[in-house]
């Protein structure tokens, strides 16, 4: 973890003597509470209500590393000579600590995510090196205005949740070694969401 603060303080990385550069300058981050409000109120027809961008919705659940999936539907959209899609990958977040406990090596979904990208530079402010990237929480008037080093995104709103857009990924998999990528991904963007820690788990293969 520490190497790739190091990189992403740095803000490249060398692969085969090549430079490859992050681009730092997309980062955004929108914390999101209960008061939040996504747009203001308008009157639409009932039909407008209802009516959805696409004719139908695919649902897959795969066995597959979310980060994987995310550049394979990237690849995909290219490949179809579609619009480019937009995915958005659910961090399911720990709701109290930034990043979990990759400070101390847990292996989680969200502490992978910040080996292999600079997820850091989001969420976790103790991070900024001087350089804060810019942060904003949605108020309840539509607004984004502008987290202050001296605000605090943690702990989590129970319904809340941290939208980062412009991320960095520049590692392969822990199953490859963390290696860094010859051609990295930008502009990924996320949702850093925490579960309910009442909700009843059931594993049992019967239902």
């Amino acid at each position: 973890m520490l190497n790739t603060i190091g990189v992403v303080n740095r803000g490249f990385y060398y692969v085969a003597e090549k430079q490859i550069k992050l681009k730092t300058d997309q980062l955004k981050t929108v914390v999101y509470n209960h008061q939040s409000k996504l747009q203001t109120g308008m009157t639409k027809p009932w039909l407008d209500a209802i009516a959805t961008p696409y004719k139908e919705t695919s649902v897959e659940v795969v066995n597959e590393d979310c980060l994987l999936c995310y550049q394979r539907l990237i690849k995909k959209s290219e490949k179809m000579n579609e619009d480019k899609l937009c995915p958005v990958v659910l961090n399911m977040a720990n709701a109290d600590s930034p990043g979990g406990g990759y400070r101390k090596g847990d292996g989680a979904q969200e502490e992978n995510m910040f080996r292999r990208s600079n997820y850091s530079r989001s969420l976790d402010m103790d991070l900024d090196f001087g350089k804060p990237t810019p942060r904003f929480y949605c108020n309840s008037q539509c607004k984004e205005v502008p987290i202050s080093q001296n605000q605090k995104m943690y702990s989590m709103d129970e319904f809340g949740a941290i939208y980062t857009s412009g991320l960095n990924l520049f590692r392969d998999p822990e199953n490859e070694g963390y290696a860094f990528m010859s051609e990295p991904m930008y502009d990924v963007c996320a949702i850093a969401m925490a579960a309910d820690p009442r909700a009843k788990y059931c594993l049992s293969s019967q239902t």
